[in-house]
């Protein structure tokens, strides 16, 4: 059992800084600490391990200060005391001593996690994971751990928030939830706040976020199943210096899943887990090294001392965070398709997300006047016609298929039908209809088919509020006729279109059938 909690501070719960609301200033903390005030004490040796307000890091420093804490019965100190002895990073290890110093915590720490603190409730969580705490012996309490670092999470602990999502994900000892687990992961990595080059508890929860992220898009739990955005995420994870995240990415190169088959690359990989005493990429190293000609070890070799931990949080993850996301839809079989000009004008980056995976997009035409894009994926996909929009008439019914407010709403389409309000748009503009379809954001670039299974309109923007007045179901939707105008340039594009539905032809449910599976979510980075 020693053992098992030994573990747990080691290699799992980092040596987690000051709490979350430090006090105002050095001065201030110095003056309290020298008082006596075990609190502000703890807080000056926090100080001291990481800097900032004005100090530059020293562990002597550091741990005289935390001494003086415990040495108060101060349980935030007693166990950042008893991870100090048990790692051995700023004092000898000691892990006897370690132990002792957390189980005297425990007490104290229940009493502040009760209270509401959320450095404590991430403590006990820790301790109710390790299976040693509170009086309860031989037993790994997952659900209790749960139940405690939910509390921490929802008050913006980033490691409790980093265990929930693992926790969720596998479901130890509470019920498995894989979309729960995304969300969270998600959370961690879209965060501003956080320190990876001078935290530790930071740069190991966004990298075991991203990490979990390669996991569920590889296996296709919590999200839909794409190698090609696995191995993205994985390699996220590995640039900041996970060990697991570097085995799997090398072995990603190795049979060429997500990646592009490199076994130098693979081979390089396996040298910075090495390095950083990863047992499974030495294995795999041992495994490997014959296979390479001398070139490709040499260049792995060359690339890996070159290779250096990111820290940087916008290199690391702002690559990944979503800046916006709408709709769009198929208009080819060979990947070209249709969505607002506004969704991708400032992208870095464009993917779509369909039912069959996600894909890398980009973009071949933009137009402001009408707000239309056209992209394209490199992969086979269903399509729509587009139809002329002349026919259509006043109280003609529409519907579209989107993907409203994902974040809330969850990423199934969702199916909202109306009908043709006015021949013309906003103040009279003859390129748009006015629908009474209700429209959310994430709904805009989907498409606005008729009862023939055309598309007859580009869904694109909603009436906003005039003098403090709500609009209710004025919407608008670009006409198909400016839609086929766009393209003309594209004759490429315009020669791999289908021809319009005959009118009467096709039942609505296949209709339906038909849009689904010609729509994706647009994601822009």
């Amino acid at each position: 059992m020693m053992r098992s909690l030994l573990i747990l501070f080691c290699t799992v719960l980092p040596l987690i800084g000051a709490d979350n609301n430090p006090l105002e200033s050095h001065k201030s903390v110095k003056a309290l600490a020298v008082k006596g005030d075990a609190a502000a004490q703890f807080e000056f040796s926090n100080l001291y391990r990481y800097g900032g307000q004005g100090v530059e890091p020293d562990n002597a420093k550091c741990l005289s200060w935390l001494k003086k804490s415990a040495d108060q019965n101060y349980s935030k100190a007693l166990i950042n005391l008893g991870e100090v002895y048990l790692r051995g990073e700023i004092a000898p290890k000691d892990e006897a001593k370690g132990i002792s110093l957390i189980k005297r915590s425990e007490v104290g720490l229940l009493g502040l996690a009760q209270s509401g603190d959320a450095f404590a409730q991430e403590k006990i969580g820790a301790l109710f994971q390790s299976g040693k705490q509170l009086g309860i012996r031989n037993q790994n309490n997952r659900a209790k751990a749960f139940e405690w670092l939910l509390k921490a999470a929802n008050q913006g602990r980033v490691w409790s928030q980093k265990s929930v999502a693992m926790l969720l994900h596998y479901g130890e000892g509470i019920r498995k939830d894989p979309g729960a687990a995304h969300n969270w992961a998600k959370k961690i990595i879209s965060r501003t706040d956080l320190d990876l080059e001078n935290d530790p508890a930071d740069l190991e929860s966004v990298s075991h976020a991203l990490y979990l992220l390669g996991v569920q898009c590889e296996s296709g739990e919590g999200t839909l199943m794409n190698s090609k955005q696995a191995a993205d995420w994985y390699i996220k994870s590995a640039e900041l210096g996970y060990v697991m995240a570097q085995h799997k990415v090398a072995r990603l190169y190795l049979k060429g899943e997500g990646v592009k088959l490199d076994y130098s690359e693979a081979y390089k990989w396996t040298l910075i887990g090495s390095k950083q005493g990863d047992i499974r990429s030495k294995k795999l190293l041992n495994e490997i090294k014959d296979t390479l000609t001398d070139e490709q070890r040499s260049r792995a070799h060359r690339n890996s001392r070159s290779w250096v931990k990111k820290t940087s949080y916008e290199a690391a993850v702002m690559s990944s965070r979503v800046k916006t996301e709408g709709t769009g839809f198929f208009i080819t079989s060979n990947g070209y398709l249709i969505t607002n000009q506004h969704i991708v004008k400032d992208a870095a980056g464009i993917s779509v997300r369909t039912s069959k995976g996600e894909f890398t997009a980009r973009v071949v035409k933009l137009d402001i006047l009408t707000d239309l894009a056209v992209l394209k994926v490199d992969e086979e996909h269903v399509c729509l016609p587009v139809s002329s929009s002349r026919e259509v008439g006043l109280g003609d019914k529409v519907f579209t298929i989107g993907f409203p407010q994902r974040g809330i709403q969850g990423e199934s389409p969702k199916y909202t039908h109306g009908v043709i309000n006015s021949l013309a748009g906003l103040k009279d503009d003859p390129r748009q209809f006015q629908i009474s379809v209700p429209l959310q954001p994430g709904n805009s670039g989907g498409p606005l088919v008729d009862e023939n299974g055309n598309v007859i309109g580009v869904v694109t923007a909603s009436l906003r509020p005039q003098a403090g007045k709500v609009p209710q179901l004025v919407n608008y939707a670009v006409k198909g006729s400016y839609v086929n105008s766009f393209l003309e340039s594209l004759p490429s594009v315009l020669s791999k279109m289908k021809e319009p539905n005959v009118r009467g032809q096709v039942d609505r449910s296949k209709n339906i059938r038909s849009v689904q599976d010609s729509i994706g979510i647009i994601i822009v980075r």
